[in-house]
Protein backbone atom coordinates (compact mmCIF):
# COMPACT_ATOMS: atom_id res chain seq x y z
CA UNK A 1 0.00 0.00 0.00
CA UNK A 2 1.05 3.37 -0.96
CA UNK A 3 1.16 6.11 1.09
CA UNK A 4 2.01 9.96 2.09
CA UNK A 5 4.26 10.99 5.04
CA UNK A 6 1.35 13.02 6.71
CA UNK A 7 2.06 16.55 6.87
CA UNK A 8 -0.13 19.55 8.84
CA UNK A 9 -0.45 21.38 5.43
CA UNK A 10 -2.80 23.82 4.57
CA UNK A 11 -5.32 20.81 3.41
CA UNK A 12 -4.69 19.04 7.10
CA UNK A 13 -6.14 22.23 8.95
CA UNK A 14 -8.99 22.63 6.74
CA UNK A 15 -10.30 19.33 7.91
CA UNK A 16 -8.35 18.82 11.15
CA UNK A 17 -11.47 19.97 13.40
CA UNK A 18 -14.10 17.27 11.75
CA UNK A 19 -11.07 14.98 11.34
CA UNK A 20 -10.24 15.19 15.16
CA UNK A 21 -14.03 14.55 16.61
CA UNK A 22 -14.04 11.26 14.10
CA UNK A 23 -10.58 9.87 15.31
CA UNK A 24 -10.47 10.45 18.76
CA UNK A 25 -12.85 9.03 21.25
CA UNK A 26 -14.09 11.94 23.82
CA UNK A 27 -12.50 14.38 21.83
CA UNK A 28 -15.36 16.78 22.44
CA UNK A 29 -16.02 16.06 25.84
CA UNK A 30 -11.89 16.19 26.90
CA UNK A 31 -12.67 20.13 25.34
CA UNK A 32 -15.20 20.50 27.91
CA UNK A 33 -13.01 18.85 30.78
CA UNK A 34 -10.22 21.44 29.81
CA UNK A 35 -12.82 24.42 29.24
CA UNK A 36 -13.82 23.86 32.65
CA UNK A 37 -10.34 23.49 34.31
CA UNK A 38 -9.71 26.65 32.65
CA UNK A 39 -12.38 28.64 33.83
CA UNK A 40 -12.44 27.28 37.25
CA UNK A 41 -8.39 28.46 37.94
CA UNK A 42 -8.17 31.69 35.52
CA UNK A 43 -7.79 34.94 37.52
CA UNK A 44 -7.77 38.46 35.85
CA UNK A 45 -4.75 39.12 34.44
CA UNK A 46 -3.77 35.02 34.03
CA UNK A 47 -1.45 34.01 31.66
CA UNK A 48 -2.55 30.11 29.13
CA UNK A 49 0.32 28.57 27.16
CA UNK A 50 -1.41 26.50 24.09
CA UNK A 51 1.13 24.66 22.83
CA UNK A 52 0.27 22.61 19.86
CA UNK A 53 -3.07 24.32 19.60
CA UNK A 54 -3.68 24.02 16.05
CA UNK A 55 -6.47 25.49 14.56
CA UNK A 56 -7.15 26.98 17.96
CA UNK A 57 -10.05 24.77 19.47
CA UNK A 58 -9.66 24.94 22.99
CA UNK A 59 -9.15 28.59 22.73
CA UNK A 60 -12.28 28.73 20.39
CA UNK A 61 -14.42 26.52 23.48
CA UNK A 62 -13.17 29.16 26.32
CA UNK A 63 -13.66 32.14 25.06
CA UNK A 64 -17.82 30.91 24.02
CA UNK A 65 -18.10 29.60 27.69
CA UNK A 66 -17.10 33.24 28.88
CA UNK A 67 -19.10 34.87 26.89
CA UNK A 68 -22.03 32.16 27.84
CA UNK A 69 -21.32 33.13 31.31
CA UNK A 70 -20.73 36.92 30.52
CA UNK A 71 -17.25 36.98 32.47
CA UNK A 72 -15.52 39.88 32.22
CA UNK A 73 -12.05 38.12 32.89
CA UNK A 74 -8.85 39.30 31.44
CA UNK A 75 -6.60 36.76 29.98
CA UNK A 76 -3.62 36.51 28.39
CA UNK A 77 -3.30 33.58 26.00
CA UNK A 78 -0.80 32.38 24.13
CA UNK A 79 -1.56 30.20 21.03
CA UNK A 80 1.56 28.09 19.59
CA UNK A 81 1.60 25.80 16.64
CA UNK A 82 4.21 24.55 14.31
CA UNK A 83 2.03 24.66 11.36
CA UNK A 84 1.64 28.07 9.75
CA UNK A 85 -1.63 26.84 8.06
CA UNK A 86 -2.69 26.01 11.92
CA UNK A 87 -2.11 29.54 13.11
CA UNK A 88 -3.58 30.83 10.22
CA UNK A 89 -7.02 29.02 10.99
CA UNK A 90 -6.69 29.79 14.82
CA UNK A 91 -6.15 33.19 13.98
CA UNK A 92 -9.30 33.68 11.67
CA UNK A 93 -11.50 31.70 14.51
CA UNK A 94 -10.33 33.72 17.12
CA UNK A 95 -9.88 37.65 15.85
CA UNK A 96 -13.84 37.36 15.74
CA UNK A 97 -13.45 38.15 19.42
CA UNK A 98 -11.47 41.36 19.41
CA UNK A 99 -13.32 43.87 20.79
CA UNK A 100 -11.91 46.53 19.82
CA UNK A 101 -13.25 45.36 16.22
CA UNK A 102 -16.43 44.33 16.85
CA UNK A 103 -17.60 47.27 18.10
CA UNK A 104 -15.63 49.63 16.59
CA UNK A 105 -18.50 51.07 14.73
CA UNK A 106 -21.11 51.68 17.67
CA UNK A 107 -21.23 54.67 19.86
CA UNK A 108 -18.96 54.28 23.06
CA UNK A 109 -21.76 53.96 25.22
CA UNK A 110 -22.72 51.46 24.01
CA UNK A 111 -19.28 49.34 23.57
CA UNK A 112 -18.57 49.99 26.74
CA UNK A 113 -21.76 48.43 28.33
CA UNK A 114 -21.11 45.22 26.23
CA UNK A 115 -17.70 45.21 27.08
CA UNK A 116 -18.41 44.70 30.69
CA UNK A 117 -20.12 41.59 29.57
CA UNK A 118 -17.33 40.17 27.57
CA UNK A 119 -14.25 38.74 28.39
CA UNK A 120 -10.98 40.50 27.45
CA UNK A 121 -8.88 37.97 25.97
CA UNK A 122 -5.07 39.21 24.19
CA UNK A 123 -4.51 36.30 21.77
CA UNK A 124 -0.61 35.71 20.72
CA UNK A 125 -0.03 33.25 17.76
CA UNK A 126 3.04 32.39 17.48
CA UNK A 127 4.42 29.73 14.42
CA UNK A 128 6.81 27.73 16.26
CA UNK A 129 8.20 24.45 17.17
CA UNK A 130 8.13 23.50 20.71
CA UNK A 131 11.38 21.08 20.21
CA UNK A 132 13.17 23.36 18.98
CA UNK A 133 14.80 25.55 21.69
CA UNK A 134 16.12 28.37 19.43
CA UNK A 135 12.44 28.93 17.88
CA UNK A 136 11.07 28.87 22.12
CA UNK A 137 13.69 31.56 23.22
CA UNK A 138 11.76 34.16 22.61
CA UNK A 139 8.54 33.43 23.63
CA UNK A 140 9.94 31.68 26.85
CA UNK A 141 12.20 34.62 27.91
CA UNK A 142 9.25 37.06 27.41
CA UNK A 143 7.06 34.65 30.08
CA UNK A 144 9.23 35.24 33.48
CA UNK A 145 9.45 32.08 35.42
CA UNK A 146 6.07 30.62 37.79
CA UNK A 147 4.11 33.23 35.57
CA UNK A 148 1.45 30.84 33.52
CA UNK A 149 -1.64 29.50 35.15
CA UNK A 150 -2.14 26.71 32.58
CA UNK A 151 0.03 25.10 30.34
CA UNK A 152 -1.60 22.55 27.57
CA UNK A 153 -0.20 20.06 25.59
CA UNK A 154 -3.54 18.79 23.67
CA UNK A 155 -2.12 16.08 21.27
CA UNK A 156 0.63 17.26 20.82
CA UNK A 157 4.01 15.98 22.58
CA UNK A 158 2.90 12.50 20.23
CA UNK A 159 4.29 14.35 17.43
CA UNK A 160 7.25 14.79 19.14
CA UNK A 161 10.21 12.66 19.16
CA UNK A 162 9.75 10.80 22.66
CA UNK A 163 13.86 11.50 23.88
CA UNK A 164 12.62 15.57 23.38
CA UNK A 165 9.46 15.13 25.76
CA UNK A 166 10.64 15.14 29.15
CA UNK A 167 12.67 18.54 28.52
CA UNK A 168 9.72 20.01 27.17
CA UNK A 169 7.30 19.14 30.18
CA UNK A 170 10.46 20.04 32.71
CA UNK A 171 10.45 24.04 30.73
CA UNK A 172 6.77 24.16 31.15
CA UNK A 173 6.88 23.15 34.75
CA UNK A 174 9.84 26.22 35.39
CA UNK A 175 7.59 28.92 33.91
CA UNK A 176 4.20 27.12 35.88
CA UNK A 177 3.04 28.56 39.02
CA UNK A 178 2.18 27.25 42.20
CA UNK A 179 -1.26 26.53 42.23
CA UNK A 180 -1.25 25.99 37.93
CA UNK A 181 -2.01 23.35 35.78
CA UNK A 182 -0.59 21.42 32.92
CA UNK A 183 -3.14 19.73 30.89
CA UNK A 184 -1.75 16.73 28.92
CA UNK A 185 -3.42 14.83 26.23
CA UNK A 186 -2.07 12.06 24.38
CA UNK A 187 -2.75 8.64 22.97
CA UNK A 188 -0.87 5.99 24.60
CA UNK A 189 0.14 2.78 23.31
CA UNK A 190 -1.12 0.06 26.00
CA UNK A 191 2.07 -2.25 28.00
CA UNK A 192 -0.41 -5.85 27.08
CA UNK A 193 0.48 -7.22 23.42
CA UNK A 194 -3.20 -7.93 23.97
CA UNK A 195 -4.78 -4.62 25.16
CA UNK A 196 -3.50 -3.15 22.58
CA UNK A 197 -4.99 -5.06 19.90
CA UNK A 198 -8.59 -4.55 22.12
CA UNK A 199 -7.77 -0.45 21.44
CA UNK A 200 -6.82 -0.82 18.20
CA UNK A 201 -9.94 -2.75 17.19
CA UNK A 202 -12.08 0.06 19.30
CA UNK A 203 -10.67 2.74 17.87
CA UNK A 204 -10.97 1.26 14.30
CA UNK A 205 -14.66 0.84 15.12
CA UNK A 206 -14.81 4.31 16.27
CA UNK A 207 -13.64 5.24 12.80
CA UNK A 208 -16.04 3.31 10.75
CA UNK A 209 -18.84 4.38 13.09
CA UNK A 210 -17.69 8.13 11.91
CA UNK A 211 -17.34 7.74 8.01
CA UNK A 212 -13.96 6.68 7.61
CA UNK A 213 -13.69 3.58 5.10
CA UNK A 214 -11.26 -0.01 5.86
CA UNK A 215 -9.16 1.69 3.14
CA UNK A 216 -8.95 5.31 4.75
CA UNK A 217 -8.54 4.12 8.29
CA UNK A 218 -5.37 1.67 7.03
CA UNK A 219 -3.54 4.68 4.77
CA UNK A 220 -3.88 6.92 7.63
CA UNK A 221 -2.22 4.55 9.84
CA UNK A 222 0.57 4.09 7.41
CA UNK A 223 0.81 7.92 6.98
CA UNK A 224 1.47 8.34 10.91
CA UNK A 225 4.09 5.66 11.09
CA UNK A 226 7.20 7.65 12.44
CA UNK A 227 5.33 10.72 12.84
CA UNK A 228 2.94 9.84 15.86
CA UNK A 229 4.55 7.81 18.02
CA UNK A 230 2.77 6.97 21.58
CA UNK A 231 4.40 5.89 24.81
CA UNK A 232 3.24 3.85 27.68
CA UNK A 233 1.60 5.76 30.88
CA UNK A 234 4.39 4.59 32.88
CA UNK A 235 6.76 6.86 30.98
CA UNK A 236 4.44 10.33 31.92
CA UNK A 237 4.23 8.89 34.81
CA UNK A 238 8.06 8.71 35.64
CA UNK A 239 8.31 12.18 34.40
CA UNK A 240 4.83 13.14 36.73
CA UNK A 241 7.28 11.82 40.08
CA UNK A 242 10.52 13.93 39.14
CA UNK A 243 9.14 17.05 39.19
CA UNK A 244 8.70 19.15 42.24
CA UNK A 245 5.13 19.70 43.53
CA UNK A 246 3.56 17.25 40.61
CA UNK A 247 0.26 16.14 42.05
CA UNK A 248 -1.49 13.83 38.77
CA UNK A 249 -5.06 13.25 38.18
CA UNK A 250 -6.28 11.10 35.19
CA UNK A 251 -9.41 13.16 33.92
CA UNK A 252 -10.28 10.99 31.38
CA UNK A 253 -9.93 7.64 29.83
CA UNK A 254 -11.06 6.09 26.87
CA UNK A 255 -8.99 3.02 25.64
CA UNK A 256 -5.63 4.82 23.83
CA UNK A 257 -6.55 7.95 25.15
CA UNK A 258 -5.95 9.64 28.33
CA UNK A 259 -5.99 13.25 29.56
CA UNK A 260 -3.69 14.24 32.19
CA UNK A 261 -4.06 16.93 34.89
CA UNK A 262 -0.99 17.74 36.89
CA UNK A 263 -1.35 20.50 39.29
CA UNK A 264 1.79 22.35 40.59
CA UNK A 265 1.26 22.16 44.63
CA UNK A 266 3.97 23.73 46.86
CA UNK A 267 5.30 22.08 49.92
CA UNK A 268 3.56 25.21 52.40
CA UNK A 269 0.18 24.95 50.44
CA UNK A 270 -2.04 22.34 50.14
CA UNK A 271 -4.48 21.78 47.06
CA UNK A 272 -7.84 22.01 48.42
CA UNK A 273 -6.04 25.52 50.37
CA UNK A 274 -5.52 26.68 46.70
CA UNK A 275 -8.45 25.23 45.23
CA UNK A 276 -10.62 27.49 47.24
CA UNK A 277 -8.90 30.57 46.76
CA UNK A 278 -9.39 29.67 43.00
CA UNK A 279 -13.00 29.38 43.74
CA UNK A 280 -13.53 32.78 45.67
CA UNK A 281 -12.87 34.64 42.56
CA UNK A 282 -14.13 32.08 40.00
CA UNK A 283 -17.66 30.27 39.50
CA UNK A 284 -17.39 26.72 38.78
CA UNK A 285 -19.07 25.53 35.90
CA UNK A 286 -20.56 21.16 36.69
CA UNK A 287 -18.99 19.39 33.98
CA UNK A 288 -22.64 17.23 33.24
CA UNK A 289 -24.04 20.68 32.61
CA UNK A 290 -21.81 21.19 29.32
CA UNK A 291 -22.39 17.48 27.64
Amino acid sequence: MRSSHFVFDNKISRIFDSMAQKSIPGYRIQQEYITTVLRTICRDGDIVLDLGASTGTTAYSLVRKLIKAKSSIGLEYHVCDASRYMIERAQKKLTRFDHSTRFSKRKRSIRQKASALLPSIDFRFHCMDIANKKECYNLYKSISKQSCIAILLIYTLQFIAPEKRRAIIEQCWRILKPGGVLCLAEKLVPQSPLAQVICRERQYRFKRGNGYSHKDIMQKDAALVDVLISETDSFYTRIWSSLEGAHCTILYSNGYFRLYLVEKITAHESTQNIYNNRMSHTAPTIIGDEY
